[in-house]
């Protein structure tokens, strides 16, 4: 995973994603760096054997903030075996969009296909997907030059289901809140 390259990517394309429609991505403007030693841990929920965190402020940061923030706070980024986990999120934004201090930013998943495109592994040691998954209608996105537009994973509020879903996005241009686990 070069996060160099990461940094230099101009598109923009769009994105069918169900019932979503189509989504504009302009990715153009990188998210703006952020200095994740400094940020507030806070309380997500209890799922799949571990306890979840995230930061609430109203800054959303890159996917390798988001892996950075988990790291150097003493968590590893999400990973995902089972439904509990996208439930748990669903219901902790539900909580969220009543309160108008807080936006109700996706989560980024420590899910990607930086590697090989169409192959998705968890950041962990690379681990392959397998198993449980919750993708989005028309989702993974698979780029068809291979990538590095739409690598990175979120886990998103959907209208259609009582569970977020799993949408992949561009990594250093859409700015989502992270998600660790301890």
């Amino acid at each position: 995973m070069d996060k160099t390259n990461m940094d230099k990517i101009l598109i923009s394309i769009p994105l069918i994603l169900g019932f979503f429609g189509v989504i504009q991505i302009n990715a153009q403007t990188p998210c703006t760096p952020v200095d994740v030693t400094v940020l507030e841990v806070n309380y997500v929920g209890w799922a799949g054997g571990k306890m979840h965190y995230t930061n609430l402020g109203n800054l959303g940061m890159s996917y390798w903030d988001a892996i950075e923030f988990c790291l150097c706070h003493g968590m590893e980024p999400t990973l995902i075996k089972g439904p509990d986990v996208d439930v748990m999120l669903y219901n902790f934004l539900q909580r969220l969009s009543g309160n108008s201090t807080y936006n109700t930013r996706p989560f980024w998943l420590s899910l990607n296909d930086n590697d090989r495109e169409g192959t998705f592994r968890w950041y962990q040691n690379s681990t392959l997907l397998q198993g449980y998954t919750n993708w989005a209608p028309n989702s993974p996105v698979i780029d068809p030059q291979g990538g590095p537009h739409v690598n990175c994973v979120s886990d998103q509020q959907y209208t259609g289901r009582q569970t977020c879903v799993w949408i992949n996005v561009p990594c250093d241009t859409t700015c989502w809140r992270p998600l660790c686990q301890r």
